[in-house]
C-alpha cells in the first residue's frame, strides 16, 4: 500500500430535500422495515439502534437520519445502490458506534459530522464512504476496503493502539492520521493524507516499503469430515510465518494453526491446512502472516459452510484430576450442561455448556479411575468416557 501526501479538496453532495417522516421506535432494528419507503428530511429524528441487530438498507432505497448510535454487536448494512445520510451541509450529524459493531458498505455512506467509535469496529468498505469531519476509530479498529471501494476523511484520522488498516481501494484524508502502537497497514491501494501521518511505534505504518508477502490466492474446500484451506505466495520478504483464524461469527477470531514461512524468496510457494474440527455451520477462516520484525498483515476473509453429525469430546485424557476440557462442533442451545459421573454412575460435577470449548475446573481433586462425561441439552445427548490417572 502506497500513502500519498497532498492536499484533499472537500467534497459536498447537493442537498436532498424534503420528504416523509418515520417514527423510528422498533422500525430500525427491523431489516424488513428499513425497505418499506425512501426516507427524506429526518434530519431532527436521531436513531439508536438495540443490541444485536442487523438493519439493512436494501438497494434502491434512501435514508437520511439525524445522530446514529448503533448498540452493542450490530451489523448496519448499506447494499449497492442503497445509501445513508447523516445530517446536511451547515446540520452535521455523527454516527457513533458501540461494542463490536460492524459497517458492512457496498452503497453509499454519508455523515456530515464526525464517526466515533467506542470498542472494536469492523469497517468492511466496497462501496463508498464519505465523512466530513474527524474519524476517532477507538483501540482495535479494523477497516478494509475493497479494490472498488473509497474512503474520503475531510478531517483528521485518529486510530488507537492495534489498528488495522487494510486497503485495496483508495483512501483520502483531509486533515492528519495517527495511531497508535501495534497498528498495521497493508494491501495494494493507496492512502492519501493532507496533513502528516503518525504511527507511534508501528513504523511500518506510515512507510512505502515493500510489504512481506504477496498473496496469490486464499481459499478453503469443505468436505465430508473436514475442512482443507489452501494458499500461495508470489513472493516473500523477511517473512516468519502465517496464522490461520477461525471465527464462528465473522468477529471474534481464534488462531488454530501456526505454519512456518519461508524468509525471503521470489519463488512461488503452496502452503495448507486440514481443519479437522471444523464447526458445524458457517466457518470463517482469517490469514494473519507474520515478518521477523514483528510486522503483522491480515488478508481477506473466507466463508465456508459445513455440515456433519455433532460431536463431543473430552480433553486430555487420561486427565489428572483436577480439570477437563470438553470440545463440541456446535454452539450449545440455552440449558445445555456437562455432568460428570463416576464409575457407579453417581453424578459428581456438573458444568454449564455455552461454548464450542471450555476447560472445566473440578472442586475437588478426583480420584484414580474410570468417570464418564455426558453432554446434555434438548436435542443432543453424548456420553463420553475418560480416565483419571
Amino acid at each position: 500500500m502506497t500513502f500519498r501526501y497532498c492536499v484533499i479538496s472537500l467534497l459536498f453532495l447537493p442537498w436532498l430535500g424534503f420528504a416523509q417522516t418515520m417514527n423510528t421506535t422498533g422500525n430500525w432494528d427491523n431489516a424488513a422495515n428499513w425497505a418499506g419507503s425512501n426516507i427524506g428530511d429526518l434530519i431532527t429524528e436521531n436513531v439508536t439502534l438495540s443490541n444485536s441487530v442487523d438493519p439493512t438498507i436494501r438497494t434502491g432505497f434512501n435514508y437520511i437520519i439525524g445522530d446514529l448510535t448503533t448498540g452493542n454487536n450490530n451489523d448496519l448494512i448499506i447494499q449497492s445502490g442503497a445509501s445513508l445520510t447523516l445530517g446536511a451541509s451547515g446540520n452535521p450529524k455523527n454516527l457513533t458506534t458501540n461494542n463490536n459493531a460492524t459497517l458492512t458498505i457496498t452503497g453509499t455512506l454519508t455523515i456530515w459530522g464526525n464517526l466515533v467509535v467506542n470498542n472494536n469496529l469492523i469497517w468492511n468498505v466496497t462501496g463508498n464512504v464519505i465523512i466530513k469531519g474527524n474519524v476517532n476509530l477507538g483501540n482495535n479498529g479494523t477497516i478494509t476496503v475493497g479494490g472498488s471501494g473509497t474512503v474520503q476523511i475531510d478531517g483528521n484520522f485518529v486510530g488507537g493502539t492495534n489498528t488495522a488498516l487494510a486497503v485495496n481501494g483508495n483512501v483520502s484524508i483531509g486533515g492528519s492520521l495517527t495511531v497508535g502502537n501495534g497498528s498495521i497497514a497493508s494491501g495494494g491501494g493507496t492512502v492519501s493524507v493532507g496533513g502528516t501521518c503518525s504511527d507511534g511505534t508501528s513504523a511500518s505504518f506510515c512507510g512505502t516499503g515493500p510489504l512481506p508477502v504477496t498473496l496469490l490466492f486464499f481459499k478453503g474446500l469443505a468436505k465430508e469430515s473436514q475442512i482443507v484451506i489452501y494458499w500461495a505466495t508470489a513472493s516473500e520478504l523477511n517473512f516468519d510465518y502465517f496464522e490461520l483464524e477461525r471465527s464462528q461469527d465473522g468477529k471474534d477470531f481464534s488462531p488454530i494453526a501456526k505454519i512456518k514461512g519461508n524468509g525471503t524468496t521470489q519463488a512461488r510457494h503452496d502452503y495448507s491446512f486440514t481443519d479437522e474440527k471444523p464447526l458445524i455451520g458457517t466457518n470463517y477462516y482469517r490469514l494473519k502472516s507474520v515478518d521477523f520484525d514483528g510486522f503483522t498483515e491480515f488478508f481477506k476473509v473466507i466463508v465456508l459452510e459445513f455440515s456433519s453429525e455433532k460431536i463431543f469430546s473430552v480433553s486430555p485424557n487420561p486427565t489428572d484430576g483436577l480439570s477437563l476440557t470438553y470440545n463440541v462442533n456446535f454452539l450449545p442451545p440455552n440449558e445445555a450442561y456437562v455432568i460428570i459421573y463416576d464409575n457407579m454412575g453417581k453424578p459428581i460435577a456438573q458444568f454449564a455448556a455455552t461454548d464450542f470449548s471450555h476447560s472445566m475446573q473440578f472442586s475437588q481433586p478426583l480420584n484414580s479411575g474410570v468417570y464418564y462425561a455426558k453432554f446434555l441439552s434438548k436435542d443432543f445427548v453424548k456420553v463420553s468416557r475418560f480416565l483419571v490417572q
